[in-house]
């Protein structure tokens, strides 16, 4: 994990955040990210919530950022096979209800696409539709996991 960190930090300039399947985690795993030396404070695919926590571990504290398998286009396109347009209508039932709760508190619909997928010419359509309907909405953010993180430190102190 060490060597794959000073390996990204050396081509991109910064630490790498998390982003490590958790069905293929440990308990010890958990501690290990959150071990000074990983550089990683974070994990982005604990699939629990729409709002990011706190583990306490023996290295210190460490942040899950929301993921998701719905939407997700793996399983939804791939996996199950449905069309596109099940992605946007899920997306938008999901944003929908996110969005009226998030008149209380902040909530974060966290989608996951991939290009090969998503973004093929049959199906980027739909994507589109999705962005450009939670675009409309207003107080809403685009951000990925490092402004997600950034935020959930600055709203903890």
């Amino acid at each position: 994990m060490y060597q794959r960190r000073a390996v990204f930090a050396g081509c991109s300039g910064r630490i790498r955040l998390g982003l490590s399947a958790i069905k293929r985690s440990i308990p010890a795993t958990i501690g290990a990210f959150a071990d000074w030396r990983s550089g990683r404070k974070d994990r982005v695919d604990w699939v629990w919530d729409d709002e990011p926590a706190e583990i306490k571990t023996a290295h210190g504290p460490l942040v899950t950022l929301p993921y998701t398998v719905e939407p997700n286009d793996i399983p939804m396109m791939v996996a199950q096979h449905h069309h596109a347009d099940v992605f946007l209508k899920r997306a938008i039932d999901q944003f929908d209800r996110l969005y009226a709760e998030s008149a209380a508190r902040a909530k974060i619909l966290c989608f996951a696409i991939h290009p090969y997928i998503s973004g093929v010419p049959h199906r980027i359509k739909y994507l589109e539709a999705f962005l450009d309907y939670a675009a409309r909405h207003a107080g809403v953010a685009f951000w990925h996991g490092a402004h997600i993180l950034d935020w959930y430190r600055g709203a903890k102190r």
